[in-house]
């Protein structure tokens, strides 16, 4: 299989046909590459750079000087095309050399928006720290400890609002967390994050339940802690309800 030189692109069909003859009176064998697609639908001559004259590698250099000599292109002109790495690629992906246009196109496209959208969701999604304390509080749906389950009963300044729940988890900074008593008042502690897992630390009271490391899983408005011995589910709350 010949080697092909592009040395000429044009808008359309008609306008290479008289070229092709005159190079094919002096000799050179001559190729037409995407007259097809143009003539499908003329608007594709801008995405694929034209419709190409090739020749073969040896009878590059002849055909082009043939061509400036009859003032058909110069030699700086012939090193431009915009669309070339269009035609590079298609060259370097086999699997596409004899695609139609609209499937190249359309995988040209859909590549271009996935490098664009998910670089762009990743870095505007939030933080694990602003998940955390993003809502009003976090509602309690229930605790486990070391297999059984457990229902927190807080005293004191806990408040119920319409719609909403009574026990609550509330990270609040810098780095304090409330969280439901058992027949007791909120117990109060410090928390951090450490490569995405949160330790809670310094509880004043009920610290075998609480204090730990935990593995922290998002799911919509849900939200898992889970520590060694304590198993946390939470629903996000929102001052005007839940979410």
């Amino acid at each position: 299989m010949p080697t092909l030189v592009t040395i000429l692109s044009v808008s359309y069909p008609q306008q290479v046909y008289i070229i092709k003859g005159m190079l094919e009176s002096e000799g050179i064998e001559c190729f037409i590459k995407d007259e097809l697609t143009v003539q499908t639908n003329p608007v594709y001559t801008y995405a694929v750079g034209g419709v190409k004259l090739q020749v073969k590698e040896e009878d590059a250099e002849a055909a082009t000087k043939i061509l400036e000599e009859q003032g058909y292109l110069n030699r700086e002109d012939a090193n431009k095309n915009p669309y070339k790495w269009l035609e590079v690629l298609s060259e370097k992906l086999p699997f596409f050399k004899k695609s139609r246009f609209e499937v190249k196109l359309s995988v040209y496209v859909i590549a271009v928006i996935a490098a664009i959208c998910i670089p762009v969701y990743f870095f505007t999604q939030p933080g694990t720290a602003k998940k955390l304390a993003q809502p009003f509080y976090w509602c309690i749906d229930n605790i486990n400890y070391n297999g059984k389950d457990y229902i927190p009963q807080s005293y004191g300044l806990n408040v119920m609002f319409k719609g909403g729940c009574k026990e609550n988890i509330n990270f609040k900074t810098p780095g304090t967390i409330s969280l439901p008593g058992f027949k007791t008042f909120p117990v109060k502690a410090d928390w951090e994050l450490i490569k995405d897992s949160l330790i809670i630390s310094n509880a004043d009271t009920f610290q075998f339940v609480y204090n730990g490391r935990y593995a922290i899983e998002f799911s919509g408005q849900s939200m898992v802690l889970k520590s060694k011995s304590t198993t946390i589910y939470c629903t996000c709350f929102y001052l005007f309800g839940r979410r």
